[in-house]
């Protein structure tokens, strides 16, 4: 299977992305005890799943097609949040690295320092959509 996704495709997609997404916030919502982070880092980045779908379903119509670029931007800042928290937010911070044969606690300057990097990323990728969205479909 290679190619553009079908319509049926980005529907199903679109539908699967939306219901995981209000799925995961619900069980956030009903377990907060659950969460390692705090609750606003939780839901932003399960929004993303939301806002996705909510971008794949609004671009299969003509009446809400231009919104579907705005939408996919919010999923990326829903994206972000996470990461930016670990870069910046309070406390040490604890990650694990990970690689084939090794997996070990990393320093918090680490920990910092990579997700950092990812939201240095995440705002180019940001601003280019933003961009994008600015142009219109």
């Amino acid at each position: 299977m290679t190619g553009t996704p079908t319509r049926k495709e980005r529907l199903v997609g679109g539908w699967a992305a939306l219901g995981i997404g209000v799925l995961t916030v619900a069980m956030m919502y009903l377990h907060p005890e659950q969460l390692r982070v705090p609750a606003w880092v939780g839901f932003a980045a399960a929004s993303s799943f939301v806002w996705a779908g909510c971008a794949l379903l609004t671009g299969e119509y003509d009446a809400t097609r231009k919104f579907a670029p705005w939408l996919g931007v919010l999923a990326t800042i829903g994206l972000m949040v996470p990461a930016a928290w670990i870069a910046l937010g309070p406390g040490p911070m604890e990650c694990t690295v990970m690689l084939p044969f090794l997996s070990a606690a990393a320093e918090d300057w680490m920990c910092r320092s990579a997700f950092g990097f990812a939201v240095m990323l995440g705002l180019l990728i940001l601003v280019l959509a933003a961009r994008r969205s600015l142009r219109g479909p």
